[in-house]
Order: structure tokens, then sequence, then C-alpha cells
């Protein structure tokens, strides 16, 4: 009986100390907010670059690539005779 009477009698201790109001001396934890600051601020700034990166491509423009099937003008001479490239085009 002894044995219940001491266990209500620390439970009821534990529940009154547990809903004590914070007053203006009591220590606190730390946040978790303070943890992540220096995280968000490289976060934030990464995404800042990617925002301007993407920005300046749309803003530039890529130049136009020819289609794979057409042919630009190059302007290519004729070997002269007697070497290798012209005997090769005379036996074709």
């Amino acid at each position: 009986m002894s044995l219940i009477l001491d266990a209500l009698h620390r439970s009821d201790q534990e529940r009154n100390n547990s809903n004590t109001v914070p007053g203006l001396q009591s220590q606190h934890g730390e946040s978790a907010i303070s943890d992540s600051g220096p995280r968000m601020l490289l976060l934030g700034l990464a995404v800042m670059l990617l925002a301007m990166l993407l920005l300046w491509v749309r803003v530039s423009g890529s130049p136009e690539v020819p289609a794979s099937g057409s042919v630009t003008s190059i302007s290519a001479e004729t070997p002269a005779a007697g070497t290798p490239a012209a005997d090769v085009i005379q036996r074709e």
C-alpha cells in the first residue's frame, strides 16, 4: 500500500513541476532555427544563382543549329594535279 502511495505522490510532484510557467530567469534549450541559419543562407544563394543563370540563358538565346540533313557551304579548292588527294579524286 505504501508503494502505491509513494508512486502517486511522485506523480503529483512531477505533474506540478512540469506545468510551471517559464519566467524571465528560466533557462531554455537551443533553438533548431539557429542551426539552420547558414544552411538556409547557402540554399537561398544557390537558388538565386540558378535563377540568374536560367534567366541569362533565356535572354541571350541559343544559337540556331542547322538541321542534321542540311549542308553548309564550304569553299574547298580542288587539289593540285599530282598530289595524292587529286589522284584519288581522278580515280573515282
